[in-house]
């Protein structure tokens, strides 16, 4: 007692009462324990209550608020490296909302460039006269027709996978695109035909009521082959689809046998095996594999060799002489009507479209349109041969562009599947051609 009596914590009058100096003590030692959370409170607040651009006042009673205040950026010769560059990364909403708009002008400036040579591509074909060109023309002849019906096929295949991606258009409504295909395709060759009627030699005395039933038939079928092609582009890459159609003549000659309109030798065969050989591996190297859309794709290449070869025997028998472009005009309304009843039964509830979905599915039925005319413009002047040249450099083309601008892997196995696909092709038409 007399060690705290003298140490002047309290006056010496108090050392004989020692309850008063346990309540002195007392008083210290809860002024002690108050001071250290609340020192720990103003250099570390709680996260439960104060946010870290909040700081805390004091009120006019006394109590400890928060309040909202903006934190001053540091000078960048403050900041650490990693800070600064995360400061790049994470940019206001403002900055952000204002590189979304200039990304979308950008990507209106070139669907109003794409658009502009589509229609000046139309515009030549409505002024260039078609009486004067022979069938069957060589490589180096054909080419003026062939180039444009590569380069837009090459467009459509890339730019419907886009319009279907989340990351693209951010459509993935086949059915829809497959309407606004047909629709466009109607309207404009329907069009042309008032425009330009010497285009269209095939619609001068048609006979109507023996062309009814092919048109009904194969329109159809051109709907049912459109939107499953679409169906199945929603669900495999660009480079498989177009590596898988390598197979197209296989199919064509499965049904020319089944229907009766094509022969086979052992000569036949052979390349036959070597193409099938190749779909095989090329399906097995897939890595991401949908077996719906395989199954959707494999149907769509049955359905359009089934309308071909059922088109070639349908006009046979009737006595009918329609050009592509004369037989497209005809088929377009009807698949058009099948495919609109498919569209509206595709989506339960409306969906908002942007301008650019708008824009881009507009530019998509133009290409679509552009598309079906150069290749009735090519199939006047190009023979089997050429055609197949063509068509097997557009495909390959396709592949390789679009694993860069849609993405997609290709796979050694599906390279070595696709080399023999494409062998075995060769090998088919020269058998065809000496026969």
């Amino acid at each position: 007692m007399e060690m705290w009596a003298n140490s002047g914590l309290w006056p010496k009058s108090s050392a004989g009462h020692p309850y008063r100096k346990c309540k002195r003590m007392l008083l210290l030692l809860l002024l002690f324990q108050v001071h250290l959370p609340y020192s720990r409170n103003l250099h570390q607040p709680p996260t439960s209550q104060v946010s870290p651009k909040q700081t805390l006042v004091v009120n006019h009673a006394g109590q400890l608020l928060p309040q909202a205040t903006a934190m001053p950026r540091p000078p960048a010769s403050a900041m650490p490296a990693g800070h600064e560059a995360l400061g790049r990364l994470v940019r206001p909403k403002d900055a952000l909302s204002e590189e979304s708009e200039r990304s979308q002008l950008r990507r209106l400036s070139f669907m109003a460039l794409g658009g502009a040579m589509l229609l000046g591509y139309l515009g030549f074909v409505a002024k260039s006269n078609d009486s004067t060109k022979s069938e069957d023309q060589s490589l180096l002849s054909a080419w003026p027709e062939a180039v444009p019906w590569m380069l837009l096929s090459m467009t459509l295949s890339i730019f419907n996978k886009w319009i279907f991606l989340p990351a693209g258009g951010n459509f993935p409504f086949p059915m829809t695109v497959s309407c606004s295909h047909m629709l466009s395709t109607s309207m404009v060759l329907h069009l042309l035909r008032l425009w330009k009627p010497q285009l269209f030699p095939g619609l001068r005395g048609l006979n109507w009521r023996a062309a009814l039933p092919v048109v009904l038939l194969v329109g159809s079928l051109l709907a049912i082959s459109v939107v499953l092609s679409n169906s199945a582009a929603v669900l495999l890459s660009v480079a498989f689809v177009n590596m898988l159609k390598g197979g197209n003549p296989v199919v064509a000659l499965l049904l020319g046998l089944t229907l009766g309109t094509s022969s086979c030798n052992w000569r036949m065969l052979c390349p036959v095996l070597v193409i099938m050989f190749g779909a095989v591996a090329t399906v097995r190297g897939e890595l991401s594999l949908s077996y719906l859309g395989l199954a959707l794709l494999v149907t769509a290449i049955v359905v359009e060799q089934f309308r071909l070869v059922l088109f070639k025997s349908m006009m046979s028998e009737s006595g009918l002489s329609l050009d592509p472009l004369s037989a497209l005009s005809l088929f377009a309304p009807v698949a058009f009507a099948f495919t609109a009843v498919a569209a509206a039964c595709e989506r339960q509830t409306p969906m908002a479209i942007d301008r650019v979905q708008g824009c881009a599915l507009a530019l998509n039925a133009l290409v679509a349109v552009t598309l079906n005319i150069a290749y009735s413009r090519l199939l006047k002047v190009a023979s089997p041969v050429t055609f197949t040249v063509f068509g097997t450099a557009k495909d390959v083309t396709t592949a390789g562009l679009s694993l860069d601008m849609v993405g997609g892997t290709i796979t050694p196995l599906q390279l070595c599947g696709y080399a023999t696909t494409l062998f075995g092709m060769v090998y088919y038409d020269r058998v065809k051609q000496l026969q």
